[in-house]
């Protein structure tokens, strides 16, 4: 068994998956780009507060929210993806 080897398939996927996105998007109407977009956006959020409920360390979950906020506004995380 190869240790990382989920990391590299992970990482794989998302390399081929970004690649076969960009030659179609262009072709994919806006409204129907944003729609998905949301809908995925709130599936995520479905499944991290599934997860948030299911766990017994709450307060970490606060703290670690608190933690990357911060952090992804003091480094303009969400202003470098989107000029990408």
């Amino acid at each position: 068994m190869v240790i990382g080897l989920g990391t590299l398939v992970n990482a794989a996927t998302v390399i081929i998956g970004g690649a076969l996105g960009s030659l179609g998007i262009p072709r994919v109407p806006d409204h129907v780009r944003r729609a998905t977009m949301q809908a995925l956006g709130l599936g995520t959020m479905l499944i991290g507060l599934q997860m948030a409920w299911a766990t017994q360390e709450m307060l970490l979950v606060l703290i670690s929210l608190a933690v990357g906020t911060i952090a992804g506004e003091l480094w303009r995380i969400d202003d470098r993806l989107q000029s990408l």
